[in-house]
């Protein structure tokens, strides 16, 4: 919205606030963190919702299948449903050779499917480095629409916590595609919290800062995001399809054995395969729970980095600040809404 149609609803909205608005702002900008927390915690639940169900997919096709052993992975063959006389899983020594085989002939033999869900610890990073991120946005808007508000504890917090995030990143996998996106961010993130405490006392210098500097957190957060896409759409996707097409050609091919002699065993067989389907489409069509917060997260930073830069009074800035606040809460609270229902809802 621009400034000349913004004017108006400034002028309307300033005369209703009055000299308490900042104190409404405050207890906002609180309750927005309060949300932030929850919808992250919802997140953190439907990530180990995702990998607990992967995990007992693959533990129900590694007991089916004696050629598929126990490990990080295995690599099932590709041929396997139109020649069933070939076994599932390659063994030792043909994994040695698909290993060492092109990548055109290697996809062609067989497709390594990870049982070991690595990827878990970076999801849980990026929401660490997110709530930090969301107490240090709480500490600017309460600082923006009232300068006096001391700074500088909130902001060695986050660093505190910010620091701590880092020594977990640090041992995550370097086979971990997010690792080197997330120890990015953290580093800039420190920096720039670092410079911010060194002018707490000092508004001019912290808006000079937040505006010169504050993009940069942002595009750093977006790559941690499109990270989380990328785990969430690919790394689960792939491995959910594997093992689902798999467990119903089982089914298929078994359907006449004693394990499927009665209707509710295999009812309760086919249950399982058919949430992780739903679980599957769910991932396919729309992006991760985790990237779609820090989105969020990120919108309403450049709402926020926009409102310091412009030339806009006190109280037309505290209007902005304010509308942004709740406008970041409200999307969080239907972001957990969403979460909450698809874990209610089995898929």
């Amino acid at each position: 919205m621009n400034r000349v149609l913004i004017a108006p609803l400034l002028l309307v909205a300033i005369s209703v606030q009055g000299c308490g608005s900042s104190v409404l702002i405050k207890q906002e900008t609180t309750s927005t963190v309060s949300a932030g927390k929850n919808a992250i915690s919802e997140i953190n639940k439907f990530n180990t919702y995702v990998f607990d169900t992967q995990n007992q997919l693959a533990a129900s096709l590694i007991a089916r299948y004696p050629s598929c052993k126990y490990g990080d992975s295995i690599v099932i063959r590709r041929s396997y449903s139109s020649d069933p006389q070939k076994k599932l899983c390659l063994s030792d020594a043909e994994i040695k050779n698909w290993n060492s085989a092109p990548p055109n002939i290697k996809d062609s033999i067989g497709k390594k499917v990870e049982l070991t869900p690595l990827e878990k610890s970076s999801l849980k990073s990026a929401m660490d480095i997110l709530e930090a991120f969301s107490k240090y946005l709480d500490a600017i808007a309460k600082h923006t629409i009232s300068p006096e508000t001391p700074i500088a504890g909130a902001l060695e917090g986050v660093i505190s916590d910010m620091n701590a995030i880092n020594q977990k990143v640090k041992f995550l996998p370097d086979t971990i595609s997010s690792k080197s996106a997330q120890s990015d961010a953290i580093t800039d993130f420190i920096k720039y919290l670092e410079n911010l405490k060194g002018h707490h006392d000092d508004a001019s210098q912290i808006e000079k800062i937040i505006s010169s500097q504050g993009e940069a957190q942002e595009n750093n957060l977006l790559a941690i995001a499109s990270d989380s896409d990328k785990i969430y759409a690919t790394y689960v996707a792939s491995m959910s399809a594997t093992l689902t097409t798999t467990l119903g050609d089982y089914y298929n091919r078994n359907i006449a054995s004693k394990e499927f002699e009665t209707l509710e065993k295999r009812q309760a067989f086919l249950t399982s395969i058919f949430k992780q389907k739903q679980l599957e489409n769910q991932i396919q069509t729309s992006p991760s729970p985790g990237g779609t917060a820090i989105r969020e997260f990120v919108t309403a930073h450049k709402k926020l980095r926009n409102a310091i830069s412009g030339t806009y009074s006190e109280e037309q800035r505290a209007f902005i600040v304010d509308e942004n606040i709740k406008e970041l809460r409200s999307g969080l609270q239907g972001l957990a809404s969403l979460v909450q229902f698809a874990i209610s809802a089995g898929i």
